[in-house]
Order: structure tokens, then C-alpha cells, then sequence
């Protein structure tokens, strides 16, 4: 059994905290960094380079989440995809390819105060560090969030407005 967790939000959500937090407390848990991956291989190589790279690695971690799955479909198999995921189409891709029994789907929309608090002295690997830069990539990015209203029955959809506990969060990921 997949279920599949997607922050979707901006940067300072508290996307990467809960992932990492989750990773604690959960078994059979696969994760992404994909911010994290694109920081490393733009290092060395192309724009073009690093997105057929990132693209390809992502293809295998989900075909590796499959085969982990068909070899035992009783175990619940937690797979997070630690990014912005702002859009619909691209996450409905994920959807498809992976096929998961259940997806959380945790809307961040936090404020932009509170976002610009928290990374004005957090280091990102893709995220600026000038102060007018954070809150115009905050800006960008609330401002492409495509917040869904699907019918997929699978999908279960967690409003996060105000801050949170991680324990609260990880408490509605598991009644999930």
C-alpha cells in the first residue's frame, strides 16, 4: 500500500522540516530532496543537464517505490515529495505514474509574513539569500500555487493556514 504525502506551499512553509521530522517517526519511508539534488547537479552541469538528470533520477525513485510496493502490498510504504509541487498537472503526473492507494495532499498557505521570517536566516540551496529576493521568489511561488479541488477519492487534502506542531501534522498524516 502507497500513500503518498505532497506538501504543496512556498518556500518556509515547512515543507522540508515536516519531511524531515517524518522520517523519524515513520517506517517504510522514501523521501525526495529535490531542491537539495538540483543544488548539487547545477554545480557541474547545464540548466538542460541537471532537468534530464533530476527527471530521470525522480523516474527511478518512483519505479523502485513500485516494485518495493509489489513485493509487499500489505506493508504501507510513506513516500513524500519534498517541493513546492504547485502545480496541478504536475502533480496528477505523480498520480498517474505511481498509482498510490491514498494521497495527503497538505496545502501550506501560510502568510507572507510569517514565510519571510522563517528564511530570512535559513540556508536553502536554491533559494536567495538577499532579503528583497526571498520575498519576491515567496511572491513568484504563492502566487503559482494551484490549489486543487479534485474528485479523486484517494485524495485527502490538509489546510495548514497557521502554524502548526510537527506532531499535529504527522497526527493527520496517520489518521489518513
Amino acid at each position: 500500500m502507497i500513500v503518498l504525502i505532497v506538501p504543496i506551499g512556498a518556500p518556509g512553509s515547512g515543507k522540508t522540516t515536516l519531511q524531515k521530522y517524518l522520517n523519524t517517526r515513520l517506517s517504510n519511508y522514501y523521501f525526495t530532496e529535490r531542491d537539495e539534488e538540483f543544488a548539487t547537479l547545477r554545480r557541474n552541469n547545464s540548466l538542460k543537464k541537471t532537468r534530464k538528470k533530476l527527471f530521470d533520477d525522480f523516474q527511478n525513485f518512483l519505479e523502485n517505490i513500485e516494485k518495493l510496493n509489489q513485493k509487499n502490498p500489505e506493508i504501507i510504504h510513506y513516500v513524500y515529495l519534498d517541493s513546492s509541487n504547485a502545480k496541478t498537472n504536475v502533480r496528477e503526473n505523480f498520480y498517474q505514474k505511481l498509482n498510490p492507494d491514498k494521497i495527503v495532499e497538505l496545502n501550506f498557505s501560510l502568510k507572507n509574513s510569517v514565510l519571510q521570517d522563517r528564511v530570512k536566516t535559513r540556508y536553502h540551496p536554491t533559494f536567495p539569500t538577499n532579503p528583497d529576493k526571498q520575498v519576491e521568489m515567496i511572491n513568484i511561488i504563492s502566487n503559482n500555487i494551484e490549489f486543487s479541488n479534485p474528485n479523486d477519492h484517494r485524495i485527502t487534502k490538509i489546510y495548514v493556514n497557521e502554524p502548526e506542531t510537527l506532531d499535529d501534522l504527522y497526527q493527520k498524516i496517520i489518521k489518513v
